[in-house]
């Protein structure tokens, strides 16, 4: 006998809302009759949710990991369920018991020791996470994320991230994190090498692309402004596909180019012309415009 699984539902869960949790279940609530009675005869509404016992031990596991990426590493999770017979109905409840958040302990940046010194305290400041506050794994990914942004805008191109390690402290309730970079060397442009195709490459001139982009030889390689050159290029409406890159493959010493690669649409023209007939043996005269894109 099957029965649908008509409420999810949690206690104890006091730091984590249940919407949040209910997104990383596998388990389901059953739709309601109306849904149902859709799904029957059409491709709409939703067929019914039954209660599998498999997928509650799935969901127990999600639950426990949810509650320790934010730092509650000793929150236990259980369940019970009661059964109708008489409808074919089950409800189901998970019971948290959260137990303490552990907040952040020292939190070390390895592999940037080349990095000027003078200049760290811009990547300190990209980090959302800072010893003493609540531990959260998503605050850890943001500040390894913003880190590397910033790296890359400083000429850093092939900075990477490695790896984190995390040493849950359970006694004190602390999370000691060792987050590991490659820096790797400081990149200058070499040079804007730019190839167009299309229908319109013949009215646009390299020279005047190259100037759009505003990346000069020389220039510190910084992925901000390749992004920004990408904004400017598709909104002078000349474009019909454009992408702008650090060509890798030809790094050179401390040198890298940029590839400029696009597509020219038809440029847009508008031309006047006059129109003088004799049509029915009356003489006309008008202006007209024609518009080509």
């Amino acid at each position: 006998m099957r029965f649908e699984l008509s409420s999810i539902n949690f206690d104890g869960n006091n730091s984590i809302p249940d919407q949040a949790i209910l997104g990383v279940l596998r388990s389901k609530e059953t739709p309601n009759g109306f849904y149902q009675f859709i799904n029957k005869y059409t491709s709409l509404g939703a067929p019914p949710e039954y209660i599998d016992f498999l997928l509650v031990q799935t969901d127990l596991e999600s639950i426990q990991a949810i509650y320790n990426a934010n730092g509650f590493f000793k929150a236990t999770v259980e369940y019970y369920y009661s059964l109708d017979s008489l409808d074919k109905t089950a409800d189901l409840t998970y019971i948290i018991n959260e137990g303490p958040q552990a907040i952040f302990g020292k939190i070390k940046l390895n592999g940037l020791e080349h990095f000027p010194a003078y200049d760290f305290w811009e990547i300190n400041e990209r980090l959302s996470v800072r010893e003493g506050q609540p531990y959260s794994q998503d605050n850890v990914l943001s500040s390894i994320n913003n880190v590397l942004f910033y790296l890359k805008s400083q000429g850093y191109l092939l900075s990477n991230y490695d790896s984190t390690m995390v040493v849950k402290d359970t006694l004190i309730d602390r999370a000691l994190v060792d987050i590991y970079f490659t820096l790797g060397r400081k990149y200058y442009i070499d040079s804007v090498e730019v190839t167009m195709g299309g229908p319109g490459k013949e009215d646009v001139s390299e020279d005047m692309l190259d100037n759009l982009t505003g990346i000069k030889q020389g220039d510190i390689f910084d992925i901000t402004k390749l992004t920004q050159a990408q904004v400017r290029l598709y909104r002078t409406g000349l474009f019909s596909y454009v992408r702008i890159y650090p060509g890798i493959d030809g790094l050179r010493d401390s040198l890298v180019p940029v590839k400029l690669d696009g597509s020219i649409s038809m440029m847009n023209d508008l031309n006047p012309e006059l129109i003088m007939n004799n049509i029915q043996n009356a003489f006309n005269f008008g202006v007209g415009l024609e518009y080509n894109r």
